[in-house]
């Protein structure tokens, strides 16, 4: 009964499993894959195993396919279904398992024992088989597939994409297959893929095998390789790492190459630069040498130098030197002797005459008539000259003395001197009472003369006129009558000034008006600024016109201040003009003062500057209220004050001092500062 029934569950086993994702084997037990890697869609009746909590399923069950989105769970055999057959009436298999263990249990001696059917069928895993088979038919463990080959003996075709999960497979040959290609990939790096891409023509891989020792492969016929290596010409070339071994070969040239960072020496051949374009030899200033057979330029004379019996010689150019002709090699072919010359004898011939001894008496001199000889002539030589004298031709064939005589290497005429083939110029000394000199200026040009009518007269101006082409100097007038001087009053017309061109500086005063106050509507305020004490009030004043003051009372010092920036171009002195008046009809004097100070880039600014002496002045007033006065102060002191820099102008009244008399309060209208530009 029991034997039937392991045949009956198997059977049914076998039917439920039309399609397995595994492979059925001998011993009736069967093993299925992980359920993480089945690819949809997956066929009905499809068996796997869970290793993971997921999609419902619980990790270590066993599950059944039952239809296109549906699992079985099989773990305890209730997910399969059963068609009774003997004595057994259930149509699940976890019941008939059941019902079958209560029939054992009643039949005593011929029970089976509780382990001859298992609840659930050992399942293994992809890439697992049994590892043996109890005598109930179930398997008593799985193990991983080993390292072997599924031998497939009829031809077979791989369609689609395909993976081997092992880190390494073989290849056997179908005949021999003891012939093993063995492919291991147990040394990439993880999550890594390699691709292998192999060229469109049969063809061979390379090996490691393939090289008999250490060194380069070379390619010496079709499938044929051997192992080379660089090989050196000695003196010439010398690697170092020929084989690539120890390090990656370098390359260098021996003690017989030419190299252009040595010296070279040449000891046989013929080295010839007929094809090169040029020849440069070392160039520098002063360049000597006193070794025979070397070359250099000297880039200060221009001259090439060599060495000639140890010391140093100049090439000579062709355009310093006569090219050899018939006349030299005639001349080269003399033999010189005292008192001997050479000459002509005909065209392309020379010869040598000795010059005799030939003094000078007695009309002696020298003829030549082939050869020189010494004697006089028929009219006895030459006399009637006087020492000094430039000689002229008196005759045809007479000489004597001139006008004209030399001494010291000066040229003295008696008489005048005409010039010219007429007209002349004719230079006339007869008005000189002394000997004058003439320096004549290193310059060509035209030399004027000054006319005598008009007389030039002395202080006027000296101008240049041009009658017929013909210049002259001439009587200008006085100064300022037509032409500017350094002292005339002169008064220019149409004139343009350029401040800005080249060498022209003019300067020129500048007025700037300060306002002391300002008013809006009734409301009057500072044009000054004004400290924390002892300041003068805002005020405003007019009937026809609304004005702002600032009122400085009597009695006490009183100060406001206000600052500008110094024009770059500013020189010279600063004057200040306080503009004022008083309510008050009285005579009696106000005591202003002025001081100014200045403050330059990257000083302190914060704290204001450090003033210069303070010019101060006692200022009667009008004796008239409410009329309009002004204190001038000329020349006020800027003893730290530059171009450019900020200056600071600090008005005062000294109103306990002795000399402010006014008994009123005083009211600056505005302040006016007078500074020069040098444009």
């Amino acid at each position: 009964m029991g034997r039937t029934l392991r045949l009956l569950l198997y059977s049914v086993l076998s039917a439920q499993s039309s399609v397995l994702y595994g492979q059925l084997q001998q011993t009736g037990q069967f093993f299925v894959t992980d359920c993480a890697n089945l690819t949809a869609p997956v066929a009905n009746s499809t068996f796997c195993v869970q290793t993971t909590n997921a999609s419902g399923r619980v990790a270590g069950h066993q599950y059944r396919r039952n239809n296109s989105s549906g699992w079985d769970d099989i773990t305890a055999g209730s997910g399969l279904t059963f068609a009774p057959a003997g004595n057994i009436s259930s149509t699940n298999l976890q019941a008939a398992i059941q019902e079958l263990d209560t029939e054992k249990l009643a039949t005593g001696a011929n029970a089976v024992t509780a382990s001859a059917l298992a609840a659930t069928p050992t399942l293994c895993a992809t890439g697992q088989a049994p590892t043996g088979v109890l005598a109930n038919g179930n398997a008593t463990g799985c193990a991983s597939i080993a390292s072997a080959v599924v031998d497939q003996s009829a031809n077979y075709t791989w369609t689609g994409t395909h993976s081997w999960r092992s880190n390494n497979w073989s290849l056997l040959d179908s005949t021999t297959p003891t012939k093993i290609l063995k492919w291991d990939i147990s040394g990439f790096t993880a999550a890594t893929t390699r691709t292998m891409t192999l060229p469109n023509a049969s063809t061979r891989l390379l090996g490691d095998s393939d090289f008999g020792s250490t060194g380069w492969m070379t390619r010496t016929g079709a499938g044929t390789y051997v192992n080379r290596t660089f090989g050196t010409q000695p003196g010439e070339i010398t690697i170092t790492n020929p084989d690539g071994v120890a390090g990656a070969p370098s390359f260098g040239l021996g003690t017989l190459a030419l190299k252009t960072n040595q010296s070279n020496t040449f000891t046989t051949g013929d080295q010839s630069f007929l094809a090169a374009a040029s020849l440069t030899v070392p160039t520098t200033a002063g360049y000597t040498t006193t070794n025979d057979g070397r070359i250099g330029f000297n880039s200060t004379t221009k001259r090439y130098v060599g060495s000639s019996n140890s010391a140093a010689v100049n090439f000579a150019y062709t355009s310093e030197i006569q090219p050899l002709n018939a006349n030299l090699t005639a001349l080269s072919g003399l033999t010189g002797a005292a008192n001997t010359f050479f000459y002509f004898s005909s065209v392309g011939a020379m010869s040598t005459s000795v010059m005799p001894s030939c003094t000078d008496s007695a009309g002696q001199h020298l003829n030549w008539n082939g050869n020189w000889v010494c004697g006089t002539s028929s009219t006895g030589g030459l006399s009637g000259m006087t020492t000094g004298k430039i000689q002229k031709a008196l005759s045809a064939s007479t000489i004597g003395d001139s006008v004209i005589s030399e001494s010291g290497g000066n040229i003295s005429m008696t008489g005048g001197l005409t010039v010219g083939s007429g007209p002349y110029y004719l230079p006339a000394t007869g008005g000189l009472t002394a000997d004058r000199t003439y320096t004549v200026q290193d310059q060509s040009g035209l030399l004027v003369p000054a006319l005598t009518t008009p007389t030039i007269t002395d202080g006027h101006i000296v101008i240049f006129g041009v009658t017929a082409g013909v210049v002259t100097f001439k009587d200008g007038g006085a100064a300022g009558a037509g032409t500017w001087t350094d002292s005339s009053t002169s008064t220019g017309t149409n004139k343009t000034i350029d401040a800005e061109a080249t060498g022209n500086v003019i300067t020129i005063p500048v007025y700037i008006v300060l306002a002391a106050g300002g008013c809006n509507n009734t409301t009057a305020s500072a044009g000054f600024d004004l400290p924390t004490a002892n300041a003068p009030t805002p005020s405003c004043f007019g009937t026809t016109t609304t004005q702002g003051t600032l009122t400085f009372a009597d009695g006490s010092t009183q100060t406001a201040t206000n600052h500008l920036r110094l024009p770059t171009d500013w020189t010279g002195n600063v004057d200040v003009d306080l503009i004022w008046f008083a309510n008050a009809a009285s005579a009696n004097a106000v005591r202003w003062s002025v001081a100014t100070g200045c403050v330059a880039d990257s000083e302190a600014i914060n704290t204001g500057p450090s003033y210069n002496t303070a010019s101060a002045s006692n200022t009667a007033y009008t004796g008239t209220a409410n009329q309009r006065k002004t204190t001038n102060f000329t020349t006020v002191a800027v003893t730290n004050c530059s171009a450019g820099e900020t200056l600071y102008l600090q008005v005062q009244r000294i109103g306990a001092d002795a000399g402010d008399t006014l008994t009123a309060s005083a009211e600056l209208l505005e302040v006016g500062l007078k500074i020069r530009r040098a444009m």
